[in-house]
């Protein structure tokens, strides 16, 4: 009797009206049907769609068989479009509902037409004695309420030959499965072999690869391999790993295998155990270290390595150190690429690992033939380095134009007690402070001097200009009746001066490139800060030490001071709002004289010689975090230092002793931007020379004729190339 219900729980499921179909279904010759209902009077239809699946399940009896076939009863769709894939899968059981899938079966996956389907299955599944097991049909991609039919009959009546148990009917509508109980069954048939499959024999076993410490078992190749019935013939199939995510540490390890069979109707898998050797995984050099200059016949054992970072392939951080691998090569002058091994902590499952790092070889410090040998108080240099400006106590103002190989006094400057010199970027104009002297300037590079007839007669002790020199600083210590006095700025190139900040002990202070940030030092006492050219200022009162110098970087962002007495440099990164204190030397140095490159990554000190110290040249080339000395520096009390903007040229004027240089080879950075729909180009103002080449193939190269300018903001040569439809390469090479 044909019959349509509406059924509800807590939704709607539609049942339709279809006639009985009968099982035309053939099995194999070795299968057999323990279970079936689908030659029942059919009762209706089940809707299998996107957001509703049904099951039916059975239990096995005590024979252990091998699935073979599930059939199942279709009465076709409604309706015809948006229909997605139809799944037949077999799951376990878990507390009388749908569990795990333990396998799709293959078939007709858009079965539309009334009738009997049949789905196999292609897997080694057995099935075991006395359990439940459950067939669900679903299509989860079915759209616009596309979905199939599956017919089902009014009751538990099995056909006659059946031996299996009838079990329960469920739905999945939502997140959960939930039990379906009004006395309808889905219509289906297993069919099963009794003819199990029987596990073949292992041969010869496979062989796996090496792998790398960190790799899984599934980046080990197996190869070869054989397998064979009892009968010695030989069986088809595939080797793989039983667990192939399993990760080893090093060394050989037997891993699991497991045969898969071609044919699974006759046979099982089988599993057999293989050796796997791991081998140690050498290190990616994430980030390669920086070396320490030397300077000419130098070993590499006088340099040092800083940073880098290795890691493994998965991205995880390796420990372990850089070392070079021969300290005692002696690179040549320039730039000497050498050959640094990095050594794992973990030695086990690590190798060592070697890259190439550049390593700066300068020529030896130089020191002036014809310059003065008393007592040089103060050095100021040029952007590139190439011209330099000194002077002393009690001499006149020294020039050079030739990176200080030799020296020019000044004629129409009396020897004073010169206390501070400065220069602007190209090294044109220039600045002179005397004690009680006045102060002087010089827009030749030195060759006329004038005295600014409105500079106040205090002891001066230092001046510091903005890179253009226009801005200047100055500070005193007392005026001639032995009281403190304020800081002195002008903003017209010496002609005009304004006291500004308070009264104080003041010894030293430093301008960012356009002068516009200052900082000044009050010897015992606080450093204080200005961020509008020296309108006003402001103290930081955490900063109290025997100030005796300071310098800046060219956005004035990057400080250092230096300290005398005291073993300390101290570095600021945001203006001098917050300090750091570095230890250059492990003995109780002192560190009054102090330089910075332009980026405020190069820096050096030294000791005054206040109290008859004496030290080394002391660099950094980090910012401070790691220091290393200049082997080849006097040991001496050093009355200054300057420094090029890219920080590889140095100048050092010694009490008593004359001027020193030092020149390492540069690398510099180049950036390229667009501006105005052209190319800007720009690397840091070098010491040496260097020229731009283009090329459109990386091998061959031509110089651009274009002229590079000063910013004198931040201290980088510029150029701006118009704008073309070809791609392109740049460099900074050696003439």
């Amino acid at each position: 009797m044909a019959r349509s219900l509406i059924y509800k729980l807590g939704m709607t499921f539609a049942f339709r009206l279809w006639l009985l179909f009968y099982a035309v279904t053939i099995f194999a010759q070795d299968s057999v049907i323990p279970i079936s209902n689908l030659n029942q009077t059919n009762a209706g239809s089940f809707v299998a769609q996107s957001s509703q699946s049904f099951a039916i399940s059975f239990s096995t009896s005590n024979t252990l068989t091998a699935l073979s076939t599930v059939s199942v009863s279709m009465a076709g769709v409604h309706p015809t479009s948006g229909l997605g894939r139809f799944t037949l899968a077999f799951y376990s059981d878990s507390g009388g509902l749908p569990g795990s899938n333990l396998i799709i079966l293959s078939g007709n996956n858009y079965p539309t037409n009334a009738g009997i389907y049949d789905y196999t299955n292609t897997s080694a599944l057995l099935l075991a004695t006395n359990t439940i097991y459950w067939i669900v049909g679903s299509s989860s991609n079915s759209t616009g309420g596309g979905h199939y039919l599956w017919n089902v009959t009014g009751g538990t009546t099995l056909d006659s030959a059946s031996i299996w148990a009838l079990g329960a009917v469920a739905y999945h509508h939502g997140s959960v499965w939930q039990p379906y109980s009004n006395g309808d069954y889905l219509q289906f048939g297993v069919a099963v072999r009794t003819n199990l499959p029987v596990p073949p024999l292992i041969s010869i076993a496979p062989t796996a690869s090496a792998i790398i410490y960190g790799q899984t078992l599934a980046s080990s190749i197996l190869s070869g391999g054989q397998v064979t019935n009892a009968a010695g013939v030989t069986v088809g199939g595939s080797f793989a790993f039983t667990t192939p995510s399993t990760t080893l540490p090093t060394g050989t390890f037997g891993g699991s295998v497991i045969f898969s069979p071609a044919d699974y109707i006759d046979y099982t898998t089988v599993t057999t155990s293989v050796p796997v050797t791991v081998l140690p995984q050498t290190p990616l050099i994430s980030r390669s270290p920086a070396a320490f200059p030397i300077t000419s016949g130098q070993t590499l054992a006088s340099s040092g390595l800083f940073g880098g970072a290795a890691t493994n392939a998965s991205g995880m951080a390796v420990g372990g150190s850089f070392t070079f691998t021969s300290t005692s090569t002696v690179p040549g002058v320039g730039i000497s690429i050498e050959s640094v091994t990095f050594t794992p902590t973990d030695t086990t499952n690590y190798t060592s690992a070697i890259i190439g790092v550049p390593v700066p070889v300068g020529r030896l410090w130089t020191q002036a033939t014809n310059g003065p040998s008393e007592a040089w108080i103060s050095v100021a240099a040029s952007a590139d380095g190439t011209k330099l400006v000194a002077a002393g106590i009690p001499l006149g103002i020294y020039t050079s134009t030739n990176s200080g190989i030799s020296w020019t006094e000044a004629t129409n400057t009396s020897s004073q007690e010169w206390e501070s010199v400065a220069a602007s970027a190209d090294g044109t104009k220039l600045v002179a402070a005397a004690a009680f002297g006045g102060i002087y300037t010089s827009t030749n590079s030195g060759l006329t001097w004038t005295l600014c007839p409105t500079s106040p007669y205090v002891e001066w002790n230092c001046i510091a200009s903005s890179s253009d020199g226009s801005k200047l600083v100055a500070t005193a210590a007392f005026d001639g009746n032995g009281n403190s006095v304020p800081i002195y700025i002008s903003a017209d190139c010496g002609k005009t001066w304004t006291a500004t900040a308070p009264s104080n002990n003041w010894v030293a202070a430093c301008s960012s490139a356009d002068g516009t940030k200052l900082a000044a030092a009050v010897f015992d006492g606080p450093i204080y800060s200005s961020t509008n050219s020296g309108t006003t200022w402001n103290a930081n009162t955490n900063t109290i030490a025997y100030w005796r110098s300071i310098a800046s970087s060219a956005d004035g962002a990057k400080l250092i001071a230096g300290t005398s007495p005291g073993s300390y440099v101290y570095t600021s990164t945001n203006s001098g709002a917050v300090w750091q204190s570095h230890s250059p030397s492990l003995l109780n140095d002192n560190f009054g004289v102090v330089a910075s490159s332009a980026d405020g990554v190069r820096l050096a000190a030294a000791d005054q010689g206040v109290g008859g110290g004496a030290t080394p040249i002391f660099i950094s080339p980090d910012s401070g975090q790691n220091w290393i000395v200049q082997n080849s520096t006097p040991t001496v009390g050093w009355g200054g230092i300057a420094s090029s903007a890219d920080g590889q040229f140095l100048v050092g004027v010694i009490n008593g002793h004359g001027a020193c240089t030092s020149q390492t080879m540069p690398a510099p950075q180049m950036n390229l931007m667009q501006t105005n729909g052209s190319l800007q180009l720009s690397w840091l103002v070098p010491s040496t020379n260097f020229v731009v080449q283009q090329s459109s193939d990386l091998l061959n190269w031509e110089s651009v004729t274009n002229t590079p300018e000063l910013d004198c903001n931040n201290l980088q040569d510029e150029m701006i190339l118009l704008p073309c439809n070809a791609s392109g390469f740049f460099r900074l090479a050696s003439p």
